[in-house]
């Protein structure tokens, strides 16, 4: 895989983060929050990671 393909993800995951960053830093949330997040983070992720696969093995089978 290409660097290129997970541009849009680098595009979407740091400025969530510097935002939650500065958020979290001034009203800390519950460790129910920050477990949330970093689920919801790891999902982005990978279903980025699997979209950009599938697509790619499509096309090899052509």
């Amino acid at each position: 895989m290409k660097f290129k393909f997970f541009v849009p993800l680098i595009g979407f995951v740091v400025p969530t983060l510097i935002i939650t960053a500065i958020l979290f830093h001034l009203e800390p949330p519950h460790i129910s929050q920050k477990i949330g997040f970093c689920i919801l983070m790891i999902a982005v992720c990978s279903t980025y990671y699997m979209g950009i696969k599938a697509v790619l093995d499509d096309i090899k089978k052509e």
